[in-house]
């Protein structure tokens, strides 16, 4: 009886600790995922910052052809750096 009860008591044990490491790697794996998005917001932030700067210091006028150009090659290489 005390064998049957052990065991049981073992089993019972045995799966609750292994659904506390699936739940640890689960949070754990979802940390990263967070971390990355943060890192990614922070980075389309500073995107934007960065093309709200360019249009400010070019001017406002959409017939600038410089200016247009200039806007136009900022975005290809934010596309370009988004992708990486």
């Amino acid at each position: 009886m005390h064998k049957q009860i052990r065991e049981m008591v073992y089993s019972t044990l045995k799966s609750v600790a292994i659904v506390a490491h699936q739940l640890q790697n689960s949070l754990n794996n979802i940390s990263a995922q967070f971390q990355l998005e943060k890192a990614s917001s922070q980075a389309k932030d500073t995107r934007i910052k960065s093309l709200e700067d360019l249009i400010i210091e070019l001017g406002h006028d959409p017939k600038d052809v410089k200016a247009t150009e200039r806007l136009i090659k900022k975005k290809n290489d934010d596309i370009v750096a988004m992708k990486k």
